[in-house]
């Protein structure tokens, strides 16, 4: 599947447009938010996925780094937009009957606060023809707590002479 096209799945009764952008150095510039937006939903669907690589975000971030926010987005076609450049990620979010989710990295990429305490999860969607997605976030067991996996013995020495 190229970026911008859509497949049509189909499982028992339930057909699914499933549809994806991957990342460009560009896609979240002022003016191109819109690769975020599902293309047409297909008639014949049920639900609508979009997948996408891009810096979509629930709040504002750090100046001068480039993102989408979840604002810009929410009057998208699709049923359930899955992000995932943010490694932090923001959870499951529903606006206008529409659902973001962004489970975060699976791994954890520094030894921040924020990722000492986060929990590598994974996304379960269970889809239901007539009823709204069940979408859930499933903490990873093996993955270890992040005080037992992260050094941040150098941060904080450092920190402590400043």
């Amino acid at each position: 599947m190229l970026d911008g096209q859509h497949k049509l799945l189909q499982s028992g009764n339930i057909k699914v447009q499933l549809s994806g952008i991957s990342y460009s150095y560009d896609i979240d510039s002022s003016n191109s938010f819109k690769r975020y937006y599902t293309i047409k939903k297909n008639i014949d669907a049920d639900f609508s996925i979009h997948v996408v690589h891009g810096m979509l975000l629930d709040k504002k971030f750090i100046e001068g780094i480039p993102y989408t926010l979840l604002d810009d987005i929410c009057h998208t076609e699709a049923d359930i937009t899955l992000s995932g450049h943010y490694h932090t990620g923001f959870g499951i979010k529903k606006i206008f009957d529409k659902y973001f989710v962004n489970p975060g990295s699976i791994l954890r990429i520094s030894n921040n606060i924020s990722e000492l305490n986060r929990k590598p999860a994974v996304v379960l969607i269970e889809l239901v023809k007539g009823q709204p997605p069940s979408i859930q976030l499933i903490n990873l067991k093996i993955a270890k707590d992040g005080e037992l996996v992260l050094d941040r013995s150098v941060l904080e020495k450092d920190s402590m002479q400043k």
